[in-house]
Order: structure tokens, then C-alpha cells, then sequence
């Protein structure tokens, strides 16, 4: 089998189905190759060699999946340098293949390169000796995991699997192999080639854990620090269970940022120099950091180590070991270990965060705003009010998710509403939406606005906070399922599309009310003219047990006109408890009848009592 379609084969079977390359004589022969594994690899021809190292760092950050740069010696495998770089510091995994001159072209005493070479054994020889070549292993050795030139085809699966192996343990980063032409031409026996084994990994060491757990639970006042690693670690779903769990807010280093939603109810927002002034004071404020994933750069604590988070403890987590010891925060506790494993560690940790804290946290959020009203009111255009006017937009497409509470009643109404402007407005109440409950009934109903002072801003934080928990099925009393998404799409399909359209549409609703509303004539049903004759059969005494809105006030409109006819000097009181069915009883009487409104109190209960003080009545009586 050729060499470099073994290679070729490799990066297949280890999950790469994309390369970007910069073709060139060096490299020709693996390039050759993946024409016979066109169906399952593609590859995309690149402007320059630059461009195709950042391509393949993109390629693993979006898919998860390796991402593979080819390209030829010299200057192909040099210009690479820049984007190597960016995937070492932002530890990004990836795999760069350069060719190389043939081994015996190599500038190397014996014609046998060593990778491994001194600095006086590099500054002796000759300084070229094949075409465009460059030493280019040990230019980019201090900006990647792993870095090698194959001289040996029987090494060719060894030093792959090895690279591979090196690019995702640990904290990731790239790794490059430089492979002769001669290399790559080469007939082998895959059967043959001594593979790869992976040292063991170094157990967590459970003192720390357990130390951990303990400064947790005697936290008054935690903050998590989220950082790239929970990402990088795969970690996010199981960070965001731990989040939700024990109620820890969390702020977040730039590289952090997007493992937790933005409006989730424990986003403190982003640290740092250019983070937000909200995030920071929490900062200051804490008694306990848990660092997660992250470096404490100059960017995130600033100048002065010294004094970031004065009040705290401060527990740093890394994969990195060099991160534990020689980070520029000292830690009181570190723990080495894979930030997947530790959040499972502490799947037992038994919780929950004071919600006092919880508040403050959310409220600097809400208090200390990226975009200010000042910025809007500026002549230029301010990029913080373009980028969160963009956002807004792009959030603003059209979307539908829709839940109801099953099995219990559930009257009352929430909501939080997000204004293009950046501010909010929260609703609760029990108000009954319809026509007649808007105009008739007495119900409770706050709403509160984040622009008008911080007791409005505390009030919209409790409201976001109690509609995240009904949300997402966390209320104690109500079960709320996903509505069925057949019924989405349908609602999706006869709403409004414009707001022209919903302008029309309520004016149809509001017309089709008021002639709801109107008096209606005195024509009753079968089963109302049953209750009625029952009543009078029974010498007019008897309960009439029927379901709301069957009827009730007409079946006892035709009790009483059959009264009245058999007595003229009749007179019929009417007791209501509440104050819209006084007036519904106004609105339904027919001509002939006579009414006259009293309010009457009943008797005051003491205190302790299960019912309220003071219970209206309502008396009527013919004038």
C-alpha cells in the first residue's frame, strides 16, 4: 500500500471528512491520494497558506471534528505559522501536514534529520541543501503539542496516532508532521506499523475534591468563573445542570462567554478589563471563586493580582498543570482534572445558593448595563448600541415555543417582555382576558419597567427568576409540558404577520366582543326551562347546579317571570358576593324589571380564620 494513501485512509477513519490545502510539489502525492477517498473526503484549495491554518482551527471549533491543513515545504509549511499560533493560545486542536524535501536532501549530518537537534548541532552545517526546505518542526515547536518529521515509513502510523493522541489530551492544541516526499511514496504494510499507546492518565486527586465540596458548602456567597476549558472539555450540557442545580451564578472570561445563554437567570455577565462593570463588582463582592477553565489573564484580573476578589477564596480547576502553578492568581485550593469530570464529581454535592445572592448578582447585571442610555443619545453611531440593536434583530426573528400547565389550574399570567431598546418589562397577575374581565372583574395585575429606578429592576429580576422556574417545569404545584408541535405550527400559520394584519385582527376581535356584550333577548334552553319548572314544581325552593357559563342568571330570570306572573306584588332579592355580578345582573335584566344596587358588609371574622375579613354582599330590592 502507498504511504500516502494510508495517510489519507487515517485521517478518514479518525473522523475527518474536510482538509484545506495549498497544493505544491512536496505535498503532491498525499494530495494524489484522496482522490481515491473523494466520497469521503473533500478538499478546499485556499487563496494562501495562512488563510488554510486559521481555515482548519475554524473547521474544528464549529464541527468538533479534526481539522486538517496540507501543504507544501518552505514557504507553504512557514506562512502556516500565524495560524498555528492562534489555535496553540487558544487551544484549539488541529492537524498540520507539510510536505518536506526527500530525507537524503535533508541538512542534516548523515543525511538523517534529528528532531530533536541542540541549538549548536542547528547553527552548524549547511544552511540549505534541498529545494525549499526549512526546517519547519523545530521553527513551530513552542506553538504546538506535538511536532515531528517522519524519516522511517514503518513510523508513519506510530507518529499519526501520536500527534492525534497529543492534539486532544490534556488542554488541546495543534500538532504537525512533516512528511518527506520519499515518505510518502513509500510502499508499506499496514498491517505491519507499530501503533501508538497512550500513557495513563494521572488519577484526580480526591483530597482535593472533597476539599472542595466543603469550601462550597460553607459558601455564603459563591461565583463561578467560566472560562474556554468547559467548552473545550465537552462540558457544557453538565455545567449547565450544575448551574441550574445549585443555583451558583456565574460571570465569564471572553473565551467563556457562551456556555450559559445570556438571559439565563444566572449569567452575571462577562469579567475583566473590557467586561462588564456589573460582573466585576460581584467579583469584589464574593467569598468564594471557582475558577473553571481559565488562564486569570491580564485581561480578566488586570494589573494588580493582588487585589482581584479581596474577600474570596479561591479554588482554581485546570487540566493544565501549568495554569495551577504558575497562573498570576494564587489559589487556595487547585485541582488538576478534566472540567467534565469534576462538575460529575460533584454531581453529589448537596446545595443550593442563598437566593439573596442569587438577587444581587442578577440585579448588578440589570443595574450596570453594556449599552447605557447615554451611548443612544450620541450623533455617531455608537458601536455598542449598533451591535446590541443588531442582536436584537437577529433574536427578533419569528419564532414560536409554547408551553401549558396541565392538571392544576393555572389562572395567573407571567411574562417578561424584551424591548428593542435594551429594557424590560415583566408582568404577573390574575387578570381574567376577556371582555367582560377586563371591564368587570377586580384583579390583581403588577407590571413594572426596567427604566424607571432599581426598585423596578429588583422586581423584574424576581419576575425573570419565578418565569424560568415555571418555564422550565421547576414550580412546585403546576406541571407544564411542551405544547404539541403540530398546534405551534398551526397557531404559526393563522397569526398575524404584520402589524398591520394584527392591527386588523384585533379590531375584528374587539367588534365581534361588543356584540357579545349586548343585552341579549330572554329565550331559554331546554335544560334552563327543566331547572326553572323543577323550581317551582319544588313551592320555589331548591339550588340550581349547573357548570359556569350554562346559564345560571337566565334560568333565574325565568323563575322570576314566572313568579311575577302568578304574583304581581312579588319582591325578589338577588345576593351576590362580588361586585361584577351585581353589575351582570343589571346588565341582564329585562324590560319590566326594576333593580336598585345596595352594598351591604357582612360580619368581620377575627384573624386566623379561613376566610377573609370583611366579605362583601350585595342586596337588591324593587323600588
Amino acid at each position: 500500500m502507498k504511504a500516502s494513501d494510508y495517510i489519507v485512509e487515517f485521517l478518514v477513519d479518525h473522523g475527518t471528512d474536510t482538509a484545506f490545502v495549498f497544493t505544491g510539489g512536496a505535498i503532491a502525492h498525499i494530495i494524489d491520494s484522496m482522490r481515491n477517498y473523494k466520497e469521503k473526503i473533500s478538499y478546499y484549495c485556499v487563496q494562501n497558506e495562512q488563510v488554510g491554518a486559521m481555515a482548519a482551527e475554524a473547521y474544528t471549533r464549529t464541527t468538533g471534528r479534526m481539522g486538517v491543513q496540507m501543504v507544501t515545504s518552505g514557504p507553504g509549511a512557514s506562512n502556516m505559522i500565524t495560524g498555528i499560533a492562534g489555535a496553540w493560545y487558544d487551544c484549539i486542536p488541529a492537524v498540520y501536514l507539510s510536505g518536506q524535501v526527500r530525507t537524503w536532501e535533508l541538512t542534516n549530518t548523515d543525511q538523517v534529520i534529528s528532531n530533536d537537534r541542540t541549538d549548536e548541532e542547528m547553527k552548524k552545517g549547511l544552511l540549505q541543501r534541498g529545494f525549499q526546505e526549512i526546517d519547519i518542526v523545530n521553527i513551530v515547536k513552542p506553538i504546538t503539542k506535538y511536532a515531528v518529521t517522519i524519516t522511517k515509513p514503518d513510523d508513519i502510523r506510530y507518529e499519526f496516532e501520536k500527534a492525534y493522541y497529543f492534539a486532544r489530551e490534556g488542554r488541546p492544541g495543534p500538532v504537525l508532521i512533516d512528511i518527506p516526499m520519499d515518505m510518502q511514496w513509500a510502499e508499506i504494510n499496514p498491517d505491519e506499523l507499530r501503533g501508538f499507546q497512550p500513557p495513563n492518565n494521572q488519577p484526580t486527586d480526591s483530597q482535593s475534591l472533597i476539599k472542595c465540596k466543603e469550601m462550597i458548602s460553607n459558601s455564603l456567597k459563591p461565583l463561578i468563573i467560566a472560562g474556554g476549558g468547559i467548552r473545550q472539555g465537552d462540558a457544557v450540557s453538565e455545567f449547565k445542570e450544575l448551574i441550574e442545580r445549585t443555583g451558583i451564578p456565574v460571570i465569564f472570561s471572553y473565551a467563556g462567554y457562551d456556555a450559559l445563554p445570556y438571559d439565563h437567570p444566572n449569567n452575571g455577565g462577562v469579567m475583566g478589563q473590557f467586561g462588564q462593570y456589573g460582573a466585576n463588582f460581584v467579583t469584589y463582592n464574593t467569598d468564594l471563586v471557582i475558577a473553571l477553565g481559565t488562564r486569570f489573564t491580564i485581561r480578566q484580573i488586570g494589573n494588580k493580582p493582588k487585589e482581584f476578589a479581596p474577600n474570596a477564596k479561591i479554588i482554581n480547576v485546570n487540566i493544565d498543570e501549568g495554569e495551577l502553578i504558575g497562573g498570576r492568581v494564587k489559589a487556595d485550593l487547585t485541582v488538576r482534572c478534566d472540567i467534565k469530570n469534576f462538575i460529575k464529581h460533584l454531581s453529589e454535592l448537596n446545595y443550593k445558593t442563598n437566593p439573596k445572592w442569587q438577587n444581587f448578582v442578577m440585579e448588578s447585571k440589570v443595574k450596570y448595563p453594556i449599552v447605557l442610555d447615554e451611548y443612544k443619545k450620541e450623533k455617531l453611531v455608537n458601536p455598542y448600541v449598533f451591535m446590541d440593536m443588531l442582536s436584537k434583530k437577529i433574536d427578533g426573528i419569528p419564532q414560536l415555543e409554547i408551553k401549558i400547565a396541565m392538571e392544576e389550574l393555572y389562572h395567573e399570567k407571567t411574562g417578561i417582555m424584551h424591548l428593542i431598546d435594551g429594557g424590560k418589562i415583566s408582568f404577573t397577575g390574575s387578570n381574567n382576558e376577556t371582555g367582560r374581565g377586563w371591564a368587570e372583574n377586580v384583579e390583581s395585575f403588577k407590571v413594572f419597567c426596567s427604566w424607571k429606578d432599581d426598585t423596578n429592576n429588583r422586581a423584574i429580576v424576581h419576575d425573570q427568576r419565578y418565569f424560568n422556574d415555571l418555564w422550565n417545569n421547576n414550580e412546585e404545584g403546576v406541571n407544564v409540558v411542551d405544547l404539541p408541535y403540530a398546534v405551534e405550527q398551526h397557531l404559526l400559520e393563522i397569526s398575524p404577520k404584520s402589524d398591520v394584519e394584527y392591527k386588523e385582527t384585533l379590531e375584528k376581535v374587539t367588534e365581534k366582543l361588543r356584540k357579545k356584550t349586548k343585552k341579549p333577548t330572554m329565550e331559554l334552553f331546554d335544560y334552563q326551562k327543566e331547572a326553572r319548572d323543577a323550581f317551582l314544581d319544588k313551592n320555589c325552593i331548591g339550588l340550581f347546579a349547573m357548570a359556569t357559563g350554562t346559564g345560571k342568571t337566565f334560568a333565574a330570570f325565568g323563575c322570576i317571570n314566572k313568579i311575577q306572573n302568578l304574583h304581581e306584588r312579588t319582591a325578589v332579592i338577588i345576593a351576590c358576593p362580588q361586585k361584577h355580578l351585581v353589575e351582570q345582573w343589571v346588565q341582564g335584566v329585562q324590560p319590566g324589571h326594576h333593580l336598585h344596587r345596595q352594598l351591604c358588609r357582612g360580619p368581620r371574622r377575627r384573624r386566623g380564620t379561613d376566610s377573609g375579613s370583611g366579605r362583601r354582599h350585595h342586596l337588591f330590592r324593587p323600588q
